[in-house]
């Protein structure tokens, strides 16, 4: 019993995040989920970039959403990428990791041309969600969720709470409709800004930035703040 109590509140202070890349013969299409379970809270967002115009805009989204929501636990799927085997596989994955900085998280998941069909149906989707929110008599699941009109985030967010369901679907018990991030209710820094100015944790060690200089936090609580 105590350690399933000790497992429970690990778990609680945990933020989990799932992106899902998707590319095609002209666009990049992102979609991105956030769910972080000692809140109740989750967050979804979408982006699509022209390949021979802007490829890097997709990279570039990816890597603040993960900055700003302090992921600690990493999915990631990306979709219909021309690989011939297992060392151009490698390949993507390395760059990927490379230009995300995702050797500061713990990658659950790290997958390309694996995400299961029946994630994309509407039916499959519909259905998973039920099991999470409440039924509405006047709106489907995903309607409820308005995420109807954005079929990456709904891709994303419905592959991550199928992912931390199958785990203990108690994590799930409470969660809060997903708020939609916004753009323009952020600064716009490009890509690892943050880190650049040394604004957030970069390495182990103290005052090596100024969120440690000014965090004076005790508890747990706090530090989750």
């Amino acid at each position: 019993k105590l350690n399933e109590h000790a497992d429970l509140a690990e778990a609680r202070r945990k933020v989990w995040q799932q992106v899902c890349l998707e590319i095609d013969q002209y666009e990049i299409s992102v979609g991105l989920a956030a769910i972080d379970i000692s809140t109740n809270t989750s967050v979804v967002y979408e982006i699509s970039s022209i390949r021979n115009k802007r490829p890097e805009y997709s990279s570039n989204e990816i890597y603040r959403f993960l900055q700003t929501h302090n992921c600690r636990e990493l999915v990631v799927y990306l979709e219909n990428f021309k690989v011939s085997g297992e060392a151009e596989e490698n390949k993507f994955k390395r760059y990927f990791e490379n230009v995300l900085e995702l050797e500061r998280y713990n990658i659950y998941e790290f997958l390309i041309n694996s995400l299961p069909k029946e994630f994309s149906k509407i039916s499959y989707q519909q259905k998973l969600l039920s099991k999470v929110f409440p039924k509405q008599l006047d709106s489907t699941p995903i309607e409820y969720l308005n995420l109807e009109h954005y079929p990456n985030a709904m891709l994303s967010y419905t592959t991550l709470i199928d992912f931390i369901y199958k785990r203990n679907e108690s994590y799930l018990s409470q969660l809060k409709k997903p708020i939609w991030w916004e753009n323009n209710k952020h600064l716009t820094l490009t890509h690892n800004a943050i880190s650049q100015l040394y604004i957030v944790n970069n390495k182990k060690g103290k005052n090596n930035s100024l969120f440690n200089i000014i965090n004076f936090t005790i508890t747990n609580q706090g530090k989750r703040l």
